[in-house]
């Protein structure tokens, strides 16, 4: 009886010490719950309180870009209602590069830009571009546009430097000829089969490509008031011409504008600094008119111009 009795003890405090230890292991569960539920919760108002606004904002300039477009300008009459300037409808070549990444890009990018620029010159269209570089006089060898501080910046953007300093010797005196060979071989267009001219125009695009690789969504124009053949040429080859579109542009006229400049104003945008180099060196007539232009034309360049308008790309 005794033995059973003792046992019974033993039992009863064995349950106690389980039932302490787990008690203990639940408390100590619970708190840890009870942290991590904190730490969330904290982390949850940093995200969407207290930082929600900016992570929003730099999550929407990865995934959404603005382009502005600038507004058509109205027509411009005298007093009797004789038209003085007016737009008209033009159309322009651009280009982007929509090619995917692997071996074939380079010479599937440069078939289509070579297609291009034969459909364009075949219907007596030009093609343009912003390039420090061009045809010498012989037109067989090139030469640099620029010169000073502006072609040792040139250089450095081909080479990748963010700094012209970081031009050794060797890089400072790369002639034309041979940064148009460095393009040539970085591009992937073979020179064989192809004229100077040619060859400049690829390169050229193929910069202006590169310009913007960070900036997909931007198109380069590579010709300008081209004609309605140009137009449904390309067109009619979309399907080969990938990355190649049409866009409906319009030209500013100015009719008589040599006489009417002082109330139109320049067709050609000039520096500030130079503007005024020209000013105080100019004859009492000119300056006065330089005036009639500051006078007549600014007040009503915002209302003429119109709203500026955005394009949205996600």
């Amino acid at each position: 009886m005794r033995k059973i009795l003792f046992k019974g003890i033993h039992i009863r405090k064995d349950l106690n010490n389980l039932i302490q230890k787990l008690n203990l292991r639940v408390l100590l569960m619970i708190f840890l719950l009870v942290i991590i539920a904190g730490v969330m919760i904290h982390r949850l108002f940093v995200l969407q309180i207290i930082n929600g606004e900016s992570y929003l904002d730099n999550f929407q300039l990865k995934i959404r870009r603005e382009v502005s477009i600038s507004p058509t300008r109205g027509n411009i009459y005298d007093r009797n209602g004789n038209l003085l300037a007016y737009n008209k409808m033009a159309y322009s070549v651009t280009i982007n590069d929509q090619i995917e990444s692997g071996p074939d890009h380079d010479s599937e990018l440069n078939a289509i830009i070579e297609k291009t620029i034969e459909i364009v010159e075949k219907n007596e269209g030009e093609i343009t571009g912003d390039f420090n570089i061009a045809l010498s006089a012989d037109e067989t060898t090139y030469e640099y546009t620029v010169s000073g501080t502006n072609l040792l910046r040139f250089l450095a953007d081909i080479y990748g430097y963010q700094d012209t300093s970081s031009l050794d010797y060797s890089e400072r005196n790369t002639t034309a000829d041979e940064m148009i060979r460095l393009l040539a071989d970085r591009y992937g267009i073979s020179e064989e089969g192809r004229s100077p001219q040619r060859l400049l125009q690829m390169i050229t695009i193929r910069y202006m490509l590169s310009l913007n690789s960070y900036n997909k969504y931007i198109s380069s124009t590579i010709a300008v008031n081209i004609n309605e053949n140009a137009v449904s040429e390309i067109l009619e080859n979309a399907n080969i011409l990938k990355g190649v579109d049409i866009e409906d542009v319009t030209s500013r006229v100015y009719v008589d504008g040599t006489y009417f400049c002082h109330i139109l104003g320049y067709t050609v945008r000039s520096p500030p600094r130079s503007w005024r180099i020209i000013r105080r060196r100019a004859s009492p007539m000119t300056r006065m008119i330089l005036s009639e232009k500051a006078v007549l034309k600014n007040p009503w360049k915002l209302f003429c111009r119109g709203r500026r308008e955005a394009e949205l790309y996600m």
